[in-house]
Parts: C-alpha cells; sequence; structure tokens
C-alpha cells in the first residue's frame, strides 16, 4: 500500500506541487588550469514535490548548514521513473532547481524510493555556494 498516495491529496492542499529539476551528482574531477575539484552533474531530471519546513529538532546536522541556513524538507516523487530517487542513503552532492533557487541534499529523511518517493533535507544555496558545473548547466538547459 502507498501511503504516499493516500496523504497526497490532502497534503497538496497546504503545500502545492511543484516541478524540481534535480541535479543529480556524478562525482568530480580535478581541474589543472585552477587546481580544484570540480564536481559534475548529470543531465536534470523533472521530479515532482512539495517543499515543507522543518522543527528546529527535526534538522539532521551536516557540514553544509551554519546558523543563518534556510533548511526544508522535500518529498519528492516521480512515478514515470522511481530510479530517479533512488540513491544510497549516505549520499549526497544532489541539487534541485526551483524558481532560480538552488538547493542542496544533504540527506534522505525517508526512501521510499521503492514505492517512487523520498523525503529529503535540503539548504538554500547564496551565490558562492553554487558550484560552477551546475551554473554552467543551468545556462545550457535554457539556452
Amino acid at each position: 500500500m502507498n501511503l504516499h498516495q493516500l496523504a497526497r491529496g490532502a497534503v497538496s492542499s497546504i503545500a502545492r506541487e511543484r516541478l524540481f529539476l534535480l541535479y543529480r551528482s556524478a562525482g568530480s574531477h580535478y581541474s589543472v588550469e585552477d587546481e580544484s575539484v570540480v564536481p559534475q552533474f548529470e543531465d536534470p531530471v523533472e521530479v515532482m514535490g512539495q517543499m515543507q519546513t522543518l522543527n528546529p529538532m527535526q534538522i539532521v546536522p551536516s557540514d553544509k548548514i551554519t546558523i543563518s541556513s534556510v533548511v526544508r524538507k522535500v518529498y519528492l516523487f516521480s512515478h514515470e521513473d522511481p530510479q530517479t530517487l533512488n540513491r544510497g542513503l549516505g549520499r549526497t552532492g544532489d541539487y534541485l532547481a526551483l524558481d532560480g533557487d538552488y538547493w542542496y541534499i544533504t540527506g534522505i529523511i525517508e526512501d521510499f524510493s521503492h514505492e517512487g518517493w523520498v523525503c529529503a533535507q535540503v539548504v538554500l544555496q547564496q551565490g558562492g555556494d553554487i558550484p560552477s558545473a551546475l551554473m554552467e548547466a543551468t545556462d545550457a538547459d535554457n539556452a
């Protein structure tokens, strides 16, 4: 039984479903030119999701979170390709794009990817925190 499917109608009346772009981390490579490690991303995938607030007691600690961070949880679902959401529980490095904002996925709170949904903790990225490779990928998508 898919409990998320049952509750989705009620939840959607409060937190509407939005279309997100999911940028999955594809590792990184070393750039000889500027002597830095450059993250790489797969082509973005469209997933539906609902952004919700987190109680401060629910926040899972991460080195990406500071006192001034904007932290949320997002329920993501993909019925066309549930494997899109299937990531190792310890795997981070993925980003979500929504309305020009980028959200870094710091961890998976609930993993029901076998049913087509996950709940992830995300942190809003501020200007300099957005990887240049992600910005280049976004610019190429909009060209």
